[in-house]
């Protein structure tokens, strides 16, 4: 224990110098596993993409007639991938890096002051090396580009060196460090002060490094046996030790056999990716082992520097520059000087240890025979002396270097310089001056990716697209780095590519297997090839990767909704990370393709900035959830896509919320909601929306205008809807007009629908009767006006199908309470008594009708006798529920709840006129401000104006309050949409607005 804790013997200030320098030791140390760690980030840094892709999902059906229409929304799958983003160079570790050389050589410094005089001359001379290597003309002192800042600094230096030296011989080695600490921060404050180049001290690093990369490769070369010789003195150590001589043997073999085999890898001999590690481990392990060794080795250098202390800090400082040049070059992604320190390595250990094992052979194979101490005696040989072995050990190095082409080595110090360079100007957005100097360094070393991918980027600044392709090209083709595959990839799907892109990442992931972030960029790249398996299988496994394990879970449940594949979206939740965002985004949205609720909570909360995820999450939710709209969140939704910070997200969110209010019966709300994205965007889609719920609410003047808006937005889709709603409001002409240019659509569907119904609207009554039932069923509806009661009747008798002859009384019975004749419309719906109905959608309309019609005529029992039977009131019939308990309500006298009720009935569907009325006529009794109640005549109106009893409500009610223009107006729209007996009628029942009619 007292050999291996050797400083405890030394004086007290020794031992505390002894521990700064493992401080040291230990921060560089930190500095390269750290740098290793991480590399190649912080310089190449991965940026995340989301792809949205929006599907169109059916959220509601309806017909109209023979026609089955479905209204369609966004379900919105995000798709995740890794693409190399912008080259950072990392502006820390430059710094880190001159601070543990500056510190390494006020260490040296010191102790060279202690040697003899050629050994001092000898170590001033490559302190002058030094010096003149950072080339301090660069920092433009006093604004000298010239030497001589250079020669004031090694003037400092110098004169300070024979100060100690030769004038203060005795001075105490702590305080000739302590000053030479000073001298070394004064100086460095003066440079910057004085100097005019911009941010001065960041030249130095880039300048310092091919010292680094000396003081590296002399440490690597010194400590390259160490392991080696720690085999012998573990074998050797103990005194009942047997059978050294095969012990050593084997265990050097195996270590030798493995650095071989690292080797062969490296030049391509074979694969061979057994050893996991960095080959930086094989020079950690020999820095700290040979700090024993070094001292064991003192006889052969006790007369130049003693090893207690000086020989251990002269060691340690070595070591600190070494392991601090290594975590620089590591930290900055510096490849074609990482590349020259890891050959270092590796071919010293290779030389050096066949070398070491021949010296061990040599000098005591005899004693390892006989189980001898060797490690005692391990460097006083007697046959091959230390130096042989030194120099037969270089000479073995060398070789693989020159196997390798040591030109290419030297070419890589000066390769790793120029990418410093670049990266210090890059930093500064100095881009001509970047791109010589990466140009430069890729002079030197070709396969270079540090160059080649901030060439990259810069021509992508500069709009060089095909150089960016080449530059990325060149990269993978040399040295690859899987950043560059993907990169390039995107590149070719910019041009629509894709098989190209697909090419790139197979290649990738030959060079890089088992790569997650090329396997889930495959697996994209296959699905917009419809390679479904493939992308599926790639998806999976790419799983299997910590770096694109969320990504890739994400992309395999969107991929699965995509394809449209029947694995249920709850089950796959489970199996995946429910708490990943993006899992959580493509589940609801399988779950909605599936017609199957899953409830996850995607409210943000108090958050107020949405993300990608966030607020496709919401989007996915409020669809899968139409059949249980929960308003409060709807509320939020609406509050949150309106703040500028969510616009990119403002359209579709606004669309699903408007989407739930819709199903919720609130259509007023849904409608403005949709019709301000619509104007906003001017997206036909929206319109077409838009005219889709007025068709099912039988506002037809208000769908032709919505679908003539989405026509003028390129929207296809309306072409066949405006069809329906021309045929619906009577406009036969325009109706088959519409129908026939549909005949011509590519749509063989849409051709048959199209040719159905110029059957239906150009043949007589006569003709219709040899109609099939579906075609009779459409004549029924628009071959005969109301007054033409006895022929519809016997019309539809001959129609076998008692389903559609149920629809036809059905859609009748509509058509007389649209024109406000309950008592008709109750006469014609009775007709469908005793029909044999299929469907049970129709006979929901029917009793939901007939309860309509009890309320109208005030039958208040026998609506409450028909609702307590088994109806139900979910979907778009709970606005009929609100509405029955609210005048139930009211003839109870609970005026408190009724009124809750018809306040809300007030103002969500302006087109369930018989609510709207009724909660008018509720409220504006109770009000003391006639006007607000007048406003809700006035706003259904808006949404509504073809709307017959609205505006006799509203002919009413403004003539009581004076406004008869208002009135008057109104009274002649109303004039067109009635019989005349029907109009004389309404006078007649109203004679307080006689005034009105004869103005």
């Amino acid at each position: 224990m007292d050999t291996i804790a050797f400083w405890k013997s030394w004086p007290l200030v020794y031992q505390r110098l002894f521990w700064s320098c493992v401080a040291l030791l230990a921060l560089a140390q930190a500095f390269l596993w750290i740098s290793d760690f991480r590399s190649p980030e912080p310089v190449f840094t991965k940026a995340h993409f989301q792809l949205l892709e929006a599907q169109n999902v059916p959220v509601q059906t309806f017909r109209i007639g023979i026609t089955q229409l479905t209204v369609t929304s966004e379900n919105y799958l995000i798709f995740e991938r890794v693409l190399g983003g912008p080259l950072h160079p990392n502006g820390i570790a430059p710094y880190f890096f001159l601070g543990l050389l500056l510190s390494g050589t006020v260490i040296l410094l010191t102790i060279i002051t202690t040697l003899t005089r050629f050994w001092f001359s000898l170590g001033m001379g490559l302190f002058i090396l030094l010096i003149i290597s950072l080339r301090l003309e660069s920092l433009q002192v006093f604004g000298l580009t010239n030497k001589i800042p250079s020669v004031i600094v090694l003037l400092i230096f110098g004169l300070s060196g024979y100060y100690f030296k030769y004038v203060r011989p005795a001075t105490h080695f702590a305080t000739r460090m302590a000053a030479f600490l000073v001298i070394t921060l004064a100086t460095g404050v003066g440079l910057v002060l004085f100097a005019r180049a911009n941010l001065p001290l960041s030249y130095l690093p880039a300048n310092a490094l091919i010292a680094g990369t000396v003081f590296s490769i002399l440490f690597i070369f010194t400590v390259a046996h160490e392991i080696l010789a720690t085999f012998v003195y573990v074998v050797t150590r103990g005194t009942k030790q047997t059978k050294s001589l095969r012990h050593f043997l084997i265990i050097s073999a195996i270590y030798l056999v493995n650095l071989g085999l690292i080797y062969a890898d490296k030049k391509h001999l074979i694969e061979w990716d057994f050893f996991p590690f960095s080959l930086f481990l094989l020079l950690t392990i020999s820095g700290i082992l040979g700090l024993w060794g070094f001292r064991q080795r003192e006889p052969l250098y006790a007369s130049i520097i003693p090893a207690n202390p000086f020989g251990v800090f002269l060691y340690m400082a070595l070591a600190g520059i070494c392991f601090g040049t290594v975590g620089y070059f590591l930290a900055t992604a510096n490849d074609p000087a990482i590349q020259i320190l890891q050959d270092a390595v590796l071919y010293s250990h290779l030389g050096y240890g066949i070398v070491f094992v021949a010296y061990i052979i040599s000098n005591f194979v005899s004693m390892l025979a006989s189980n001898m101490q060797v490690h005692k005696v391990l460097y006083k040989p007697t046959v091959m002396p230390y130096f042989t072995f030194r120099f037969a050990g270089l000479i073995a190095t060398f070789t693989f270097f020159a196997y390798s082409n040591w030109k290419v080595s030297v070419n890589q110090v000066y390769a790793g310089y120029y990418n410093e360079m670049g990266d210090l100007y890059l930093s500064r957005d100095t881009l001509s001056l970047a791109k010589g100097y990466y140009q430069r360094s890729i002079f030197y070393a070709t396969r270079n990716y540090h160059a080649h991918y901030a060439l990259a980027e810069i021509d992508a600044l500069q709009d060089g697209y095909e150089k960016e392709k080449q530059e990325y090209q060149q990269l993978v083709d040399g040295r690859p780095l899987d950043l560059a595959y993907l990169n390039l990839s995107e590149l070719y799907e910019r041009d629509n590519s894709m098989l190209e892109a697909a090419l790139v990442l197979d290649q990738g992931l030959k060079d890089f297997p088992k790569n997650g972030l090329l396997q889930n960029a495959l697996s994209l790249a296959y699905a917009r090839l419809n390679l479904k398996d493939s992308a599926l299988l790639l998806a999976n496994l790419a799983r299997n990767s910590r770096v694109s394990k969320a990504e890739a879970e994400t992309n395999l449940i969107g991929l699965i909704a995509k394809f449209g594949l029947r694995h249920p979206a709850d089950s796959l939740m489970a199996v995946l990370n429910p708490d990943n965002p993006g899992v959580k985004t493509n589940g609801l949205a399988l779950a909605t393709l599936q017609k199957e609720p899953i409830y996850i909570n995607v409210d943000p909360g108090s958050d107020t900035l949405l993300t990608v995820h966030s607020a496709t999450a919401l989007n996915n939710h409020l669809l899968n959830h139409l059949d249980d709209v929960d308003t409060a969140l709807v509320s939020h939704v609406v509050s949150l896509a309106r703040r500028p910070s969510n616009s990119f997200a403002k359209s579709f969110l606004l669309s699903a919320a408007a989407h739930a209010y819709y199903r919720d019966g609130r259509t007023a709300q849904a409608i403005q909601l949709m019709s301000e994205i619509a104007f906003l965007g001017q997206q036909g889609k929206y319109y077409n929306v838009l005219g889709l719920w007025a068709l099912e609410q039988g506002a037809y003047t208000n769908a032709i205008h919505f679908f003539d808006e989405a026509n003028r937005q390129n929207y296809p889709a309306s072409l066949f809807n405006r069809a329906v709603a021309l045929t619906e409001a009577g406009d036969f002409t325009n109706g088959f007009l519409a129908w026939d240019s549909l005949q011509r659509s590519p749509d063989s569907v849409i051709q048959a629908h199209a040719r159905k119904m110029i059957e239906v609207l150009s043949v007589s009554t006569q003709q219709a009767l040899l109609l099939n039932d579906e075609e009779k069923y459409e004549y029924a509806r628009h071959g005969f006006t109301l007054d033409d009661e006895e022929s519809f009747e016997t019309f539809i008798s001959i129609i076998s199908d008692q389903e559609l002859r149920a629809r036809a009384i059905v859609d009748r019975s509509k058509k007389w309470d649209e024109a406000d004749e309950t008592g008709l419309a109750m006469q014609t719906l009775a007709m469908t008594k005793g029909l044999q109905l299929r469907d049970p959608s129709l006979y929901e309309e029917i009793l939901h009708l007939n309860l309509r019609f009890l309320a109208k005529q005030k039958q208040w029992p026998l609506l409450t006798q028909q609702m307590n039977t088994e109806i139900h009131y979910d979907g778009k019939y709970r606005q009929d529920r609100i509405y029955f308990d609210a005048l139930l309500s009211e003839q109870a006298g609970k005026n408190e709840d009724a009124e809750k009720k018809f306040t809300w009935l007030a103002g969500a569907n302006p087109f369930f006129e018989d609510a709207v009325i009724a909660a008018f006529e509720f409220l504006n009794p109770k009000s003391a401000d006639k006007l607000k109640t007048y406003s809700i005549l006035v706003n259904a109106l808006e949404l509504n104006p073809n709307s017959v009893k609205l505006l006799k409500a509203f002919i009413v009610q403004a003539g009581r309050l004076g406004f008869s223009d208002y009135a008057k107006s109104s009274v002649d729209q109303l004039r067109t949409l009635l019989s005349s007996k029907a109009f004389s009628r309404f006078i007649e029942e109203n004679p307080e607005i006689a005034e009105v009619k004869r103005d």
